[in-house]
């Protein structure tokens, strides 16, 4: 069901789910639907016995599910061009743009990867021993 209505889906959650994860499904975002299991606990009066019996009824209902792919790639991606201009690099020229499709252009789809960007930038950035100075990518001063 997932790939006939998301060919490209490589990871999917329900909403609840995303925001335990530290992410946000971006407004907008149209749901995949899949079929979830689950059982609901009945109790009946055994017409035979009279007492209560209880059964579990076994049901698959329509559950929305989200494909993180666009938000994932466009961490991964803010992540790497920070990265590039604390090193020196200049790559404004692709990176933003390739950023900007990823996030479809929206800035709340930026701004809820950005605290999982900088810390992801500060942990890589302590492995190449640039811990202990001003980041002025980040505007942060990384401690040693």
């Amino acid at each position: 069901m997932i790939a006939a209505q998301c060919p490209h889906a490589t990871r999917v959650a329900g909403y609840r789910k995303w925001q335990e994860l530290g992410r946000q499904v971006r407004k907008g975002e149209r749901a995949i639907k899949i079929l979830g299991y689950s059982t609901k606990k009945t109790t009946a009066t055994d017409p035979v016995i009279g007492e209560e019996v209880e059964d579990r009824v076994v049901r698959y209902r329509v559950l929305s599910v989200f494909d993180h792919r666009g938000l994932c790639e466009t961490e991964a991606e803010s992540t790497a061009y920070v990265m590039v201009q604390l090193l020196g690099l200049d790559t404004d020229a692709s990176s933003i743009s390739y950023i900007a499709g990823w996030s479809r252009a929206d800035p709340a789809a930026i701004a809820a990867v950005a605290a999982n960007v900088l810390r992801a930038v500060n942990t890589i950035a302590a492995g190449f021993g640039l811990d202990d100075q001003d980041d002025d990518a980040t505007g942060e001063q990384t401690a040693a």
